[in-house]
């Protein structure tokens, strides 16, 4: 966005104070992607990024996260894609995003994809999604997200909803020769299409507690 005299023409971001939120929150981060700015090229978001020095531990710390939040999306008048999550390495060498597809319609569904580099459709490593489980439309749910981003075999992503496994892959998460860069994400977003997002209860963690659904998974 370029327009920054202007911004909230485009976009909005503010902690409001949101009746009947999980767990008798009182402060909600409240998100909306209102229309697109003209004077760029890529599209316009709304985003809260964590990222780490290029050294030190802080680089290992944010390499293998736990978060997990209350959400709720109104995508009724999207019809293409929203990206609420995503993951990137530093130097836009490989990403990881959890996607809604179809967002606002009746064939809404969760896209995983993980790729190196961050435009075209050539650096698809994977691609996984699940049709099963519902995309909330404005209504309350909570996601939990397990990852260790690493060239090796022993990295994973995991992802649940409301207790339910959304996706469970293992294997390499980040493009190989790049250990060493530090690793910036996204909990907070609304990318791709327009939409509004609340967010509360955000707790994030090295490891998933004992009652999470992700903590059971190998």
């Amino acid at each position: 966005m370029n327009d920054y005299a202007h911004w909230t023409k485009y976009v909005e971001s503010e902690v409001i104070e949101v009746l009947n939120a999980p767990n008798k929150a009182k402060n909600t981060l409240y998100l909306e992607y209102k229309a697109q700015d003209p004077n760029i090229s890529a599209s316009t978001r709304s985003q809260y990024i964590i990222t780490a020095q290029d050294e030190g531990t802080e680089i290992e710390t944010l390499k293998k996260i736990y978060w997990k939040m209350d959400m709720k999306m109104d995508l009724s008048s999207t019809q293409d894609w929203n990206l609420p999550w995503e993951w990137k390495i530093s130097g836009e060498s490989s990403r990881v995003g959890l996607y809604i597809a179809n967002p606002g319609t009746d064939n809404a569904y969760w896209l995983l994809q993980y790729q190196y580099g961050t435009t075209g459709t050539n650096g698809y490593q994977w691609k996984l999604t699940n049709h099963d489980i519902l995309v909330p439309n404005n209504e309350w749910f909570t996601i939990e997200t397990y990852w260790h981003s690493t060239s090796l075999a022993d990295g994973f992503w995991k992802v649940a909803v409301n207790g339910q496994v959304l996706f469970n892959v293992s294997g390499e998460t980040r493009k190989p020769g790049t250990d060493n860069n530090h690793v910036y994400v996204m909990p907070f977003k609304i990318y791709g299409s327009k939409g509004k997002s609340w967010i509360t209860n955000f707790e994030i963690w090295d490891s998933p507690p004992s009652n999470s659904i992700l903590s059971t998974l190998h």
